[in-house]
């Protein structure tokens, strides 16, 4: 007949296994989880960039503007 002690000594290493599993899976999980959104979360940084770079530029060209326009105004007598 096993003794009581064998009987509970499966049971934490039943446990234990099962821990490392679940540990495991959900490392995995992360780290799918990690590949899939970084990459789309950089595609959107990149787009963003790019709208800021041309709405700045169009700023630019504003102010460019609006300054040679200062000028000729303050040259008028």
């Amino acid at each position: 007949m096993e003794s009581p002690t064998g009987f509970w000594r499966g049971v934490k290493q039943e446990a234990i296994a099962g821990l490392v599993v679940l540990l495991a899976g959900g490392i995995t999980t992360g780290i799918g989880f990690l590949v899939y959104t970084v990459p789309s979360k950089l595609d959107h940084v990149i787009q963003n960039q790019e709208a800021f770079k041309t709405r700045v530029g169009t700023l630019e060209e504003t102010v460019r503007d609006h300054d040679v326009r200062i000028i000729k105004l303050e040259l008028r007598p």
